[in-house]
């Protein structure tokens, strides 16, 4: 009898561990979901995000799926993308079937892009901007104002926070599943000219979006940059990247920072490995690399992952290889083929042949950026 009661005894007790296990879990698994309301039914609502809150990526990934259900709001929205990967002399290549990217919206000052280069064209208000888009092309914005709340909030009364407000949005024509803009420090109207301050918010939105296969890209003008307006845009790739698995030498190291260059990929580029703790440090080190582009006008790209910039300086992009314009998924070894055509028939050759004669920068600028940043 007693044998039997402490075999009850020990299955009671086994039952109310694994049940308040399950509880536990049932619990943190709630609160990791973000709730159904983030989707805003208003017409004059945009979801505000307080600027260290959790839960970005699956907020970010909610709210976009929602946008995509939308004809109205993304028209073009690609599914089952075809890739390809291509070996070149100079390196792999994954080429990414977008058909979507026929349909990129087209503007005045990407109409008007000439052989004349200027990366500091002023910001223009009567050109196209995204402080003219429709509120449903609002996925969310960030903000570490006072007043500000997780919450859908009357667009109105975000234009009264007195604190930086950055906008997530969607991509009319959408790289990927997941992709969209953001727009750093919107109501300031600024150019396409990259800031501490700006570089700043594209770090921490990359690094909170770590595992989540997000990657941020900054266009300058001249590098794939059709909008002069200052802006990120960020995409999903469940594949690494090219430049990701490339090899690479080092230029300089430090207990906070590693910078390498590559050991002779089709893009040029340098990559800055740094505490994401610590953004600063690398802000630090790419600002006067970046302002001596931007004064010698010599394009370039950036890729930001967590913990990690790529900074690929380019030739301006004047050219296409076939449909491809050549941004940051391109010079990042991912290029995007709106056309089908040349998606089956583009080769190697061209690829190599493009890249050396309309994309790579000469060597003697790419050493002289890396003398900055050593001297940095």
């Amino acid at each position: 009898m007693m044998r039997r009661s402490s075999v009850v005894l020990f299955v009671a007790v086994g039952l109310i561990v694994v049940g308040t296990a399950l509880l536990s879990l049932y619990i943190n698994t709630a609160q990791r979901v973000v709730p159904l309301e983030a989707v805003c039914s208003g017409a004059d609502a945009v979801r505000v995000h307080p600027l260290e809150a959790p839960m970005l990526e699956q907020l970010l990934k909610q709210q976009w799926t929602a946008k995509a259900a939308d004809e109205h709001v993304m028209p073009n929205v690609p599914a089952n993308l075809l890739t390809r990967t291509m070996h070149t002399e100079m390196g792999d290549v994954l080429f990414v079937h977008n058909p979507e990217r026929l349909h990129k919206r087209v503007t005045q000052q990407s109409r008007r892009q000439s052989a004349k280069v200027n990366l500091r064209r002023p910001f223009d208000p009567r050109d196209f901007h995204f402080g003219k888009v429709s509120l449903n092309e609002f996925l969310f914005v960030m903000t570490d104002d006072a007043n500000a709340h997780d919450e859908c909030t009357a667009f109105s009364d975000i234009q009264a926070f007195h604190r930086p407000v950055h906008a997530v949005l969607v991509n009319k024509s959408p790289l990927s599943k997941y992709s969209g803009l953001l727009v750093p420090f919107l109501r300031e109207q600024r150019n396409q000219v990259m800031t501490a301050d700006a570089l700043l918010v594209g770090l921490g939105f990359a690094n909170r979006l770590q595992g989540s296969g997000i990657r941020v890209g900054f266009n300058s003008l001249y590098a794939g940059a059709s909008v002069n307006h200052l802006h990120f845009q960020f995409w999903w790739d469940t594949h690494a990247l090219p430049i990701e698995l490339a090899e690479m030498t080092t230029v300089t190291a430090t207990d906070r920072l590693l910078v390498e260059r590559d050991a002779g990929y089709l893009s040029s580029f340098l990559r800055f490995t740094y505490d994401r703790a610590a953004p600063g440090v690398v802000v630090e080190a790419l600002m006067p690399a970046l302002q001596h582009l931007t004064r010698r006008n010599t394009p370039y790209n950036l890729v930001l992952v967590p913990g990690m910039v790529y900074l690929l300086p380019r030739q301006p992009m004047l050219k296409q290889l076939g449909s491809i314009n050549v941004g940051f998924p391109e010079v990042s070894g991912t290029p995007l083929v709106p056309s089908h055509d040349d998606f089956v028939a583009l080769t190697a050759e061209d690829v190599v042949r493009h890249w050396t004669t309309h994309v790579r920068v000469p060597s003697t600028v790419f050493d002289e950026l890396v003398d900055i940043i050593v001297d940095s």
